[in-house]
C-alpha cells in the first residue's frame, strides 16, 4: 500500500487562507445566532414575570398590546425554540472545525511566524468531542474535565460570547483577532513564495474587473450583508459614489437607516 504524502506547503497556505475565511465567517454566524438566542431568552423570562394576575402585571400586558404591534419586537414574542438552541450548538461546532483546519494550515508555518492563540489547545480538544460525540469519556474529554473546562457551555459577559465554562472560557474577542492574525500569517507566505494574492472583492471571473461599465457593482464578501437590488437601486447615493468600495456603500445604507450622514 502506498503511503500518503503531506501536500507540498504552498498549498497548504492556500487551504489554510481558505479556511480562516471560513472560520471568520463562521464567527460571525454563530455570534449572530447568540445575540438571537439571548435576546429570545430575554423576552422569554419577561413573559414569565408578567403573566400573573395582578394588577400591575395585567396592566403591563395590556399596554403592550395596546401601544404596540402583534409583531413588534419591542413585545416579549421571540420564542427560545428547541430549533435555535439547535442551530447555535451546530454553529458552535462548525466554528470550532474551521478554526482547527486553519491551526493544520498553520503547522507548515514556522514557529517564530506562525500565530498562536491562548487556550487554542482547548478548541482542538472540543473539536475532538464534538467530532467523536458517540464515544463517551474519551482522551479529549478527560483533559478538558481535568482542565475544569465545561465544553457544553457558551455564556455571555462583557458585552460578548464566551465559549465553554470555567476559568479558561474563550472570548469570541480572542478568536476574531488570532483569524485576523492567521490570515496575514498565510498572505504574506504565499506572497513570500511569488504568488499573487488577490484581494477578497476582486471578481473571480477572468477580465471582469477591467471591464469599465457598469461601475457600480456588488462586490459581495463574507461580512457583507445582503443588499436587496431594489434598495440599492433606490438608494440616493452622493457624488462620487460610483467608486466607493462595496464595503463604504453598505456602510453608507447602514448610516442612512440609522439617521447618521457620515461616510468617512
Amino acid at each position: 500500500m502506498v503511503k500518503s504524502q503531506p501536500i507540498p506547503d504552498e498549498d497548504a497556505w492556500w487551504n489554510g487562507l481558505m479556511w480562516v475565511d471560513g472560520a471568520r465567517m463562521q464567527a460571525h454566524r454563530f455570534e449572530d445566532v447568540f445575540n438571537e438566542w439571548l435576546a429570545a431568552e430575554y423576552d422569554t423570562k419577561l413573559r414569565h414575570r408578567n403573566s400573573g394576575d395582578d394588577d400591575s402585571e395585567r396592566g403591563w400586558r395590556d399596554e403592550m398590546d395596546r401601544d404596540h404591534q402583534p409583531y413588534d419586537p419591542r413585545r416579549p414574542i421571540r420564542v427560545v425554540t428547541t430549533a435555535l438552541a439547535m442551530q447555535m450548538a451546530v454553529d458552535l461546532r462548525f466554528l470550532i472545525v474551521a478554526c482547527n483546519h486553519v491551526m493544520t494550515a498553520l503547522k507548515r508555518i514556522p514557529a517564530a511566524d506562525r500565530p498562536i492563540m491562548i487556550d487554542q489547545e482547548l478548541l482542538h480538544l472540543m473539536r475532538n468531542v464534538s467530532e467523536h460525540w458517540e464515544e463517551v469519556g474519551g482522551p479529549s474529554a478527560r483533559k478538558l474535565a481535568l482542565a475544569c473546562f465545561d465544553h457544553t457551555t457558551t455564556t455571555f459577559a462583557s458585552n460578548q460570547a464566551w465559549i465553554g465554562g470555567g476559568k479558561d472560557a474563550i472570548p469570541l474577542a480572542r478568536i476574531h483577532d488570532w483569524l485576523e492574525r492567521s490570515r496575514e500569517t498565510f498572505v504574506a507566505a504565499l506572497t513570500g513564495a511569488g504568488h499573487d494574492v488577490p484581494d477578497e472583492t476582486e471578481s473571480n471571473y477572468a477580465g471582469d474587473d477591467e471591464l469599465g461599465w457598469p461601475p457600480e457593482r456588488l462586490r459581495y464578501h463574507w461580512t457583507l450583508p445582503h443588499i436587496e437590488i431594489e434598495e440599492w437601486d433606490g438608494a440616493r447615493f452622493p457624488p462620487g459614489a460610483a467608486k466607493w468600495s462595496a464595503r463604504k456603500r453598505i456602510g453608507w445604507l447602514r448610516a442612512q437607516a440609522s439617521g447618521a450622514t457620515d461616510t468617512h
